[in-house]
């Protein structure tokens, strides 16, 4: 399972045009940082 730091967390929020949740956010890179905004 890959673990994102908080920086490529919030890319992934980006590329996703933002979330709720880490799951909403990029699930399937295993993102474990809960998503802002």
């Amino acid at each position: 399972e890959v673990v994102l730091d908080s920086e490529q967390n919030r890319d992934c929020t980006k590329l996703l045009g933002g979330c709720k949740t880490d799951a909403e956010c990029c699930p399937h890179l295993g993102c474990k940082v809960m998503c802002s905004q």
